[in-house]
């Protein structure tokens, strides 16, 4: 490795070891991204933030740290990087990982990400590899780039040696910037970094750093509206703590084609397949969090609440724990959301890789002896609340309780609950003869309890799921669902949601 490099110089450095990433690598590094994001985000998104975007934008995701990770050192980071690491090993989502966990600056500093153009090329049938691709990362430092620019040396330091690739020292209209090459990856992959203004840039993609300072010029001095320009305000984005979003249309222009209309297929999914653009916004309303879905359809613009206020209804007047710091009230059946979650990852797939799958679900559900959709999905009510008690005992984002009334036959819920993860457990559970594998300590086993809760359980731990006195609970561990279900069993009285 390059210790002591000064990214002051023009000298060569190693290659970034970047890899393709497998479907369920892309999901993980996900979710290791809301983990990383969830937490971070407690004061809103400034209008210097939002400037700050290129007009061009295909997709954009920003966030505003907290006060609080402004001044201490949170474990969330580190706690992701073991796990990229423990997992991966020094595959790509762990190097990703261990990258933006380098770049505390992300815990200081309003940034944003900005996707300008993406590009695939076919390999076969069916069968795609990226061809080009251009996003930037805008950090708001206000001019303090100390601490952004040591992170930057310290990762290359980590990630990069003499052999195969180099830093070169540039100047394009007053901008000083540095761009890192290498020869083992394609020419269009260079890595560019610069302050520009009161903001730093990182960008990926030959001639992004040029186009992102071009675009943030125009977006500060142009008043002609774009996407961006319209959907911000539309979505509150002065009181979010993140927001992200997508020009779908763009999306489709640049990948439908090459990509055999995938992305068309998973916007329909999702109900967006005719919208130009849309933007969603999350914002903290004392425990409430508050996220909405902004959407231009032509000259149409059009706001959906995702998530609201607890409503103070029969059904959920005194559901919410008093203990509880922090909750999301989902207005939409869930039966809806797993059905567009699933249909939007089919989508996803090649047409032969739908058809096993169809096939095998229906082998599933007949050797279950259940219809998911008609036994379970379809029994339950019109609303969720996900909340945070009780505490998770080391603090882990995202360990939540999930509460979901059941307005149909609970009985035939709760049997078609039993059969399935029954199923699950004799295909998985090796003693059992599934195909668990090893019985090693750390694989995922199913258990139910004495007191009919199931349990995945990895190692000693593990979430739990039950049905009980007319709701599902679901929750990081059986104590948590139990203290629930103690709850709802017996609600306080004259308590409040706020």
């Amino acid at each position: 490795m390059c210790a002591g490099l000064d990214i002051e110089s023009t000298q060569p450095l190693e290659r970034i070891p970047i890899r393709h990433l497998t479907h369920n690598q892309r999901v993980a590094f996900a979710l290791m991204t809301c983990v990383f994001i969830w937490p971070r985000a407690a004061r809103a998104i400034t209008p210097e933030l939002t400037s700050a975007i290129p007009p061009d934008a295909l997709a954009v995701v920003l966030v505003q740290p907290s006060p609080r990770a402004q001044h201490a050192e949170p474990a969330t980071p580190d706690v992701v990087q073991w796990a990229a690491l423990a997992v991966a090993g020094r595959s790509a989502p762990a190097a990703i990982a261990e990258v933006a966990g380098g770049l505390k600056s992300l815990r200081t500093f309003p940034w944003a990400v900005v996707l300008l153009d993406v590009r695939a090329r076919s390999i076969g049938a069916d069968s795609h590899r990226l061809a080009f691709l251009s996003g930037a990362l805008i950090v708001h430092t206000r001019g303090d780039n100390a601490a952004i620019t040591q992170e930057i040396q310290s990762v290359l330091e980590r990630w990069t040696s003499a052999d195969t690739a180099r830093v070169d020292a540039l100047t394009t209209n007053g901008v000083r910037s540095y761009r890192l090459t290498d020869q083992r990856l394609p020419a269009w992959a260079a890595v560019e970094w610069g302050a520009v203004g009161d903001d730093y840039v990182i960008t990926v993609g030959a001639g992004t750093f040029r186009r992102v300072v071009a675009g943030m010029h125009a977006s500060r001095q142009t008043a002609e509206p774009d996407d961006w320009s319209l959907l911000l305000p539309a979505a509150e984005v002065g009181r979010a703590r993140v927001a992200w979003g997508l020009r779908s249309a763009a999306l489709r222009a640049a990948l439908g084609d090459v990509m055999a209309g995938r992305p068309e297929q998973v916007l329909h999914a999702l109900g967006l397949a005719r919208s130009d653009a849309v933007l969603w916004s999350l914002r903290r309303d004392r425990r409430a969090f508050i996220t909405r879905m902004v959407r231009r359809t032509g000259d149409a613009v059009r706001v959906t609440p995702i998530t609201q206020a607890l409503p103070a209804n029969d059904r959920w007047r005194n559901r919410l724990p008093e203990k509880a710091t922090a909750y999301a009230y989902i207005p939409h059946p869930l039966a809806r959301i797993v059905n567009d979650a699933v249909d939007a990852w089919l989508a996803l797939q090649r047409p032969d890789e739908r058809v096993r799958i169809a096939q095998a679900f229906e082998r599933f559900q007949q050797n279950a002896g259940v219809n998911v959709q008609s036994d379970l999905l379809d029994q339950l009510g019109d609303s969720l609340l996900i909340h945070d008690y009780p505490r998770h005992p080391a603090g882990l984002p995202l360990a939540d309780t999930i509460l979901v009334p059941i307005d149909g036959d609970a009985g035939r819920a709760r049997r078609a609950l039993d059969a399935l993860l029954q199923q699950c457990a004799d295909w998985v559970n090796p003693d059992r003869g599934g195909d668990g594998g090893s019985g090693h300590f750390w694989e995922p086993r199913i258990e139910r309890l004495e007191d009919g809760i199931w349990t995945v359980r990895v190692g000693l731990y593990g979430p739990a799921v039950t049905v009980a006195d007319g709701w599902l609970v679901l929750s990081y561990a059986p104590a948590a669902v139990r203290e629930n279900l103690k709850l709802l069993a017996a609600p306080p009285e004259g308590g409040t949601h706020p």
